[in-house]
């Protein structure tokens, strides 16, 4: 119950259900998972694993491979959960959770790859609701032409996979930013666009260009209705926008004149370029990996907590993700907290994985921080899954008893 604890005379109290606080038995799953030998006894494992929401991938080493999406799914009378229903019904009550065979999945499929990005999973024809919060599709679109190429991956090929910038919704919107440049007189900037490949670099002037334009057109859509949070105008609708070449939406409700896209896109390019300057991506784009007492100012001084900041490539589109929010600067907030590649036909020989900080959470321990420049660079490091030679590596044994 979402209420204070002695709820006030004349409020309604709000109730909320959510999967996440249902008994669960993901502890289960994870061990299960963690022996199984075979697909099959990982799916077996995996019908334990009750939250969170998880697209799982898996392969075994006789060739087998596929997708399964695990956590509880509620069927509900009514609704979508999206928006408050009235509690004091049973109108849209939870009649039951999807059963394991009826999340989305593949197995084995005959294009001998399978892609999830938290994109959406499932076509207009699957009968139940999900959610409403699908990522956009950009991400998985450019794994699919990565690996539609048609040649045989090495474990280093995926590697450099992981660590791609092309920006799909970039190579999209170029040429409109490119038009709104000339229309702004802004001959530099269109040098700049003319000759970028889309890819969010550290070091590219043309994508700060780029990405500042796109944010202040989109704010500038936004700002009327949304005034001071106009950052919340969602993406996705703004892209709709720019496909469609304008929309209502474009028009300032505060002004007498009608303005269009053209009008705005030329306008939030001057603004770019003069905000932008000769400032390449990774100036404006920096990652910076905070301590969760890291906003104790005196603390983080003292220990050393939080990592960064530090230039970084990226963007949310790119299938090396490097979100940065919905507000500028454009601070990385969210990327790859794990990359693993691992080759099943020599699980040993090569791959590896890296995580953005290090094995250690002690501030003072030379493990804290130590994978950031593998992470940063795209470099994994490896670890064996032969229990001789992982032994053999040992550097430190930490043993829990139980009392």
């Amino acid at each position: 119950v979402i209420s204070g604890v002695e709820p006030r005379a004349g409020e309604r109290t709000l109730a909320m259900r959510w999967t996440a606080l249902e008994p669960s038995t993901e502890f289960r799953a994870l061990i299960g998972m963690n022996r199984a030998r075979t697909v099959g006894e990982f799916l077996q494992a995996l019908r334990s694993f009750n939250n969170p929401h998880q697209n799982v991938v898996f392969a075994d080493t006789s060739g087998a491979f596929g997708y399964w999406m695990s956590g509880r799914v509620p069927v509900r009378r009514s609704g979508d959960g999206v928006l408050p229903v009235p509690g004091w019904t049973d109108a849209h009550a939870w009649d039951r959770y999807l059963t394991f065979d009826e999340h989305p999945h593949a197995l084995n499929p005959a294009a001998g790859f399978i892609v999830t990005a938290n994109n959406r999973q499932v076509g207009p024809e699957y009968p139940h609701h999900i959610t409403t919060e699908w990522a956009e599709p950009w991400r998985a679109m450019r794994i699919q032409e990565m690996v539609e190429t048609g040649r045989a991956f090495t474990a280093a090929d995926v590697a450099a996979q992981q660590m791609d910038v092309r920006d799909l919704v970039a190579v999209r919107y170029l040429p409109r930013a490119i038009r709104a440049a000339e229309r702004a007189n802004q001959p530099e900037a269109v040098r700049l666009l003319r000759a970028w490949n889309g890819e969010a670099r550290a070091d590219s002037r043309a994508a700060a260009l780029f990405y500042t334009w796109y944010e202040v057109l989109r704010r500038r859509i936004g700002a009327d209705e949304f005034g001071k949070q106009s950052m919340y105008f969602p993406r996705s609708t703004f892209n709709r926008i720019l496909d469609a070449g304008g929309s209502p939406w474009v028009n300032d409700v505060g002004t007498r004149q009608v303005e269009t896209l053209d009008q705005l896109a030329s306008a939030a390019m001057s603004e770019a370029a003069d905000s932008v300057g000769t400032r390449v991506w990774g100036e404006l784009h920096a990652t910076r990996i905070n301590h969760a007492l890291g906003s104790v100012a005196a603390l983080a001084r003292a220990l050393d907590l939080n990592i960064g900041p530090f230039p970084n490539s990226g963007s949310p589109n790119t299938v090396n993700v490097a979100s940065y929010g919905n507000r500028l600067p454009f601070t990385n907030t969210a990327g790859a907290s794990q990359r693993h590649v691992v080759d099943m036909a020599d699980p040993d020989g090569t791959g590896g994985f890296v995580i953005p900080t290090g094995q250690s959470g002690l501030p003072f321990s030379k493990h804290y921080r130590d994978q950031t420049p593998l992470w940063r660079t795209g470099r994994l490091w490896r670890i064996p899954l032969d229990r001789t030679r992982a032994e053999a590596r040992v550097v430190h044994r930490m043993t829990l008893r139980p009392r």
